[in-house]
């Protein structure tokens, strides 16, 4: 796992390439950017919001219907999400056995990096959002982006108000 995570995403800082270069778009009126946590903290929320960006009138029974299928659809269907390139990279990266699992199905929640790697590495992907997130952003930590994106305004990019649910 370290050797992967090193190379996937701190040799080459890809992936806080591609946050930035979307965080930089997140005033953007086609853009909503979300958060894994926060959709697992309030999906009904989450789906709301949405909807409402692709212009869908959502009701009750509808958000029923798409929280329904979302929570159980990728358990169900695990084999169909398997990511072939993830899995050709980190065989290669990891010199592991061609064909191994790399089902993007877990347990559905988040936060469980902290115990399944080492403080140095996590120590390491402090410093890399530091200088990449951090430096260009004022994002000191994941944290601080979750925070910022809490305090953005609802779909209708207006300020969020006491009736808001998020």
């Amino acid at each position: 796992v370290e050797t992967l995570a090193r190379a996937h995403f701190l040799a080459s800082r890809d992936y806080y390439t591609h946050l930035a270069s979307w965080w930089r778009r997140r005033d953007e009126p086609d853009v909503l950017f979300l958060a894994y946590e926060h959709m697992l903290r309030e999906p009904r929320v989450a789906v709301a919001r949405i909807a409402s960006f692709i212009g869908i009138d959502a009701d009750d029974a509808l958000l029923d219907v798409a929280l329904e299928q979302s929570s159980t659809s990728m358990k169900v269907h695990a084999t169909k999400y398997d990511d072939l390139m993830m899995r050709t990279r980190s065989e290669t990266a990891c010199d592991l056995p061609p064909g191994s699992d790399s089902s993007k199905v877990r347990s559905g929640g988040s936060g469980s990096h902290r115990s399944e790697m080492s403080p140095a590495l996590l120590a390491e992907f402090d410093a890399a959002w530091r200088e990449t997130m951090g430096a260009e952003f004022g994002l000191d930590s994941y944290a601080a982006l979750l925070d910022a994106l809490a305090a953005r305004p609802g779909p209708d990019h207006r300020p969020p108000t006491s009736e808001d649910p998020w």
